[in-house]
């Protein structure tokens, strides 16, 4: 992903588009700087932001934000300057290579008496090369961009006034509810201090081997988008995992080009741009032994006490010699050794000789909660608040102890009036411990932000914060009040995943042998079956963003999913219990509609996955229509849905993109994106081959984004940026990160007579001279991992993509032997994708219910090839 600098111009041109503010100078409490104007004739803009303000920018107005000084503010998710030297290194390995940014160098600056870790760069844009300096700073919880450019004959004559507006910032202490933010920003840098953190591959490889014991790799590798550390401040904050992690694991915190041997492609493969969020189990010698992909806290501690029982050669930790068998017990339960303390615990009944009985029925509690089944653990609960009451021995727990993890366990089933009721019955005991208080603090809060309450929740946690700064639930909740998505319609579901969400978690092994001795036939009934018994009993598929997700209005990828596995299914034409399938999914698909329409659909933020859904969705609905399933009138009425979902998500340069922003409530870049674009194209396509309008100028306007990202190396340029097609201009890869999206683009042109077989010729030699590169990305959770932003989350989609096309070819359309190399080199790759159970997977984040659906549409279009 290099959206951060492809994309800086044009963002920043939409600032100076605000009226302009009389006046030479800027303050502000709540932004905490201020700053002067240089040049009495420059115009000085701001942009409304959480902060006061989102954005300054600063400029002579006669060149409309062509030169331009700007200052972005945002909250800090680094306090340090070497983690903004890291965020900068971050940025630098995104924009090596990329064409159209050129000269990339690191450098320093010195701003408000500190150092500024920055970048410079040249940069084609607008039909210009920029010359543009960037510097970065935090202070008081708040993090400052700052940002010069000018086209490059241009620069020196205005650097005078941007070093002058440079010299003019200065830091102005918060007021008012910057006060606030400011404390909560920085209870909120508390989060994952609690663990011993290295940030050196050879001192936690050592740790590690003397430990005997597997190191966590913490990757965050996420520059330009204001998500926070999900990983610090979410999936470490949970008591459980920490104890677990504390106890088992080093920790690492991974950062751009430090030398792990996991770094290697020959060992893993972590290139210069490799992008996304996750923890990597990693062993001392460095070899990667687990992704933790789904950062969910039941996921993350489901999946690392199975590694630990998968590597019995590390350490297994013992309780103290002096321990007696219940805390015994409890050591074996915080350690994760779920199985010796399940033995200490034994049956239903307690001992005679107990040492303490509330404890007891307490530990059960415990261990019943850690396997999340909230039929046992509530049992155990109730007995121990009853042994609490009425034994005369002294216990280690007080009942106020009991009675707020009864009130969590009623949050957790579903029972929120109860979890309100226990909770608030806490809150007002005289009695209660400063941590069983700010648990229920936490609680309360957390019950009213899932009924919506946004207001309410933020009373109960700035009690928690007020009175118990030093609790970590207070730098919890912290994190949460400041996040990027606090000020978004999304509330959390406070229930326990069920279990057949947290089988999700766990990606099955791959087919021995990469399936080489498997047949044609073998590889797609296979793949049948599995879609088969693997849908839901209302028709969809469930994805990993499904996870722990009870709402009946499903996301985007569920839909693709539903779509993509329908569309396959009805590909076997003479299985009639595929026909079955594909018409439950169709009667899923529109009730989904139905729901669109009565519920409020969550916003989006950052990525808008819409286009895909809809896409696929049209397919699925033209192959009803053929296939006569369904209700003809109901199925023609949702493609029209789905084809005006996609016409409101038109660029102004006529393409798609999925891609908004990289900040929440942050406007939307201009811009499309070739493969999306094509895949809408193609879908629209297919509407109208069914006999379903699709709006003439809609269609064209695609067809002509598609012709203008065209590259003069033969690839399709991955972005088309700009507002305006007349100045739009392709922002291209070199051949060996692009070669994948070219048969699914030209594809979109033949059927749309832009061009011809003859075109996607060469596109498809260089698709399969590069195919190897993309291939051993398959099965990474992290994305664009490769030595040349190669990536998993789209491999499936171009095997399945250059299938259609090879197949849309007929016999003299293409060279035989080319015919026979792509047929080839697919179907290999498809290969290795194959899971043992039978399915297939790209990137675990997609899962296998869109892979194996992608793999079967593949296997059906090369089976009908005469190669």
């Amino acid at each position: 992903m290099v959206e951060l600098l492809t994309m800086l111009i044009s963002l920043l041109l939409t600032i100076l588009a605000a009226p302009p503010q009389a006046g030479e100078s800027f303050s502000s409490a709540e932004a905490g700087f201020k700053i002067q104007v240089p040049v009495a004739e420059w115009a000085l803009n701001t942009v409304p932001g959480q902060h006061g303000i989102s954005a300054l920018a600063m400029g002579p107005p006669e060149h409309a934000g062509v030169v331009q000084f700007s200052v972005q503010i945002s909250a800090a998710t680094v306090s340090d300057l070497e983690g903004l030297r890291t965020q900068r290194d971050g940025v630098m390995s995104q924009v090596a290579g990329v064409e159209g940014i050129r000269e990339a160098k690191a450098i320093e600056m010195e701003i408000a008496g500190m150092k500024a870790p920055g970048l410079q760069v040249e940069q084609d844009a607008q039909g210009n090369t920029y010359f543009v300096r960037q510097a970065n700073l935090t202070s008081q919880g708040l993090h400052y961009k700052f940002q010069m450019h000018a086209p490059k004959d241009m620069y020196k004559e205005q650097e005078p006034h941007f070093k002058k507006a440079l010299a003019s910032f200065g830091f102005v202490k918060l007021e008012g509810e910057a006060v606030k933010q400011a404390k909560l920003r920085e209870l909120a840098d508390r989060c994952g201090s609690e663990i011993d953190w290295y940030t050196e591959w050879d001192k936690v490889a050592a740790a590690a081997k003397s430990q005997k014991k597997l190191i966590l790799v913490s990757v965050q590798a996420i520059p330009g988008f204001e998500i926070g550390d999900q990983i610090k401040r979410g999936v470490f904050m949970d008591l459980d995992i920490l104890r677990l992690v504390q106890s088992r694991f080093v920790v690492l915190q991974w950062r751009r080009g430090m030398g792990a041997p996991f770094e290697d492609a020959d060992v893993f493969g972590m290139g210069p741009n490799t992008f996304g969020n996750g923890i990597l189990v990693v062993t001392p010698k460095g070899d990667v032994v687990r992704q933790l992909f789904l950062l969910n806290t039941t996921a993350v501690y489901d999946v690392l006490v199975d590694v630990l029982k998968g590597h019995p050669k590390i350490q297994t930790p013992a309780p103290p010699a002096d321990a007696n068998r219940q805390q015994s017990i409890q050591f074996y339960l915080e350690t994760g050794q779920l199985d010796l303390a399940k033995t200490l615990l034994g049956d239903t009944k307690i001992p005679d000789n107990t040492e303490d009985l509330t404890f007891e029925w307490w530990l059960k509690f415990e261990y019943h909660r850690l396997l999340r089944d909230p039929q046992m653990a509530n049992s155990a609960l109730k007995q121990a608040g009853e042994a609490s009451r009425y034994v005369d021995l002294p216990s280690r727990l007080e009942h106020d102890r009991i009675m707020i993890d009864s009130a969590f366990m009623a949050a957790v089933t579903g029972k929120a009036k109860n979890a309100e009721t226990m909770a608030t019955a806490i809150r007002k005991s005289s009695n209660a411990t400063d941590e069983v208080h700010a648990l229920a603090l936490l609680l309360l809060g957390s019950l009213r932000l899932q009924a919506e309450d946004r207001a309410g929740a933020e009373e109960d946690w700035m009690e928690l914060v007020d009175k118990f700064p030093d609790s970590r639930w207070a730098w919890l909740v912290a994190a949460a009040m400041t996040g990027p998505g606090w000020g978004i319609e999304v509330y959390p579901d406070l229930r326990w995943p069920d279990q057949a969400d947290r089988k999700l978690a766990f990606i099955p092994k791959a087919a021995p042998n990469m399936s080489s001795d498997i047949s044609m036939e073998e590889l797609i009934s296979s793949a049948n079956e599995y879609i088969l018994v693997n849908q839901e009993r209302e028709g969809n598929w469930k994805c990993m963003t499904s996870y722990g997700d009870r709402k009946e209005l499903a996301d985007d990828f569920e839909l693709a999913a539903t779509a993509i596995n329908g569309s396959a299914l009805l590909r076997l034409e003479d299985n009639g219990l595929a026909k079955v399938a594909a018409g439950r999914a169709l009667n899923w698909m529109i009730k989904q509609r139905e729901l669109l329409q009565n519920e409020e659909k969550p916003p989006v933020v950052f990525m808008d996955y819409t286009v895909w859904s809809r896409s696929y969705c049209i397919d699925f609905l033209a192959d009803c229509l053929h296939h006569k399933i369904g209700n003809a009138d109901a199925v023609r009425a949702e493609m029209e849905n789905c084809i005006k979902d996609l016409a409101e998500r038109q660029q102004q340069n006529g393409g798609w993109s999925y891609y908004l922003t990289t900040k929440v409530g942050g406007a939307a870049i201009p811009q499309s994106i070739s493969f999306t674009s094509a895949t809408v194209v193609m879908a629209l396509e297919r509407a109208v081959e069914v006999g379903v309008a699709v709006d003439e100028e809609m269609l064209k306007r695609g067809l002509d984004c598609m012709a203008a990202l065209r590259c003069e190396n033969g690839t399709f340029a991955y972005f088309l940026n700009g507002a305006d097609f007349a100045t739009s201009e392709p922002a291209s890869f070199d051949i060996k990160g692009s070669a994948a999206r070219g048969p699914a683009c030209a594809l979109s042109l033949i059927r749309g007579g832009r061009e011809t077989f003859a075109d996607l010729a060469p596109r498809l030699q260089m698709y399969i001279d590069h195919l190897p590169l993309f291939g051993v990305q398959r099965h990474k959770a992290l994305m664009h991992a490769g030595a040349n932003a190669q990536g998993s989350h789209y491999l499936l989609y171009d095997y399945s993509t250059a299938a259609e096309a090879l197949r849309a070819a007929g016999k003299d359309d293409l060279p035989q032997e080319l015919r026979q190399a792509a047929y080839n080199a697919i179907l290999g790759q498809i290969r290795s994708c194959r899971l043992h159970d039978g399915s297939y997977l790209d990137n675990p984040l997609i899962g296998v219910n869109i892979g194996t659906g992608l793999a079967l549409t593949a296997l059906l279009d090369l089976q009908n090839i005469d190669a």
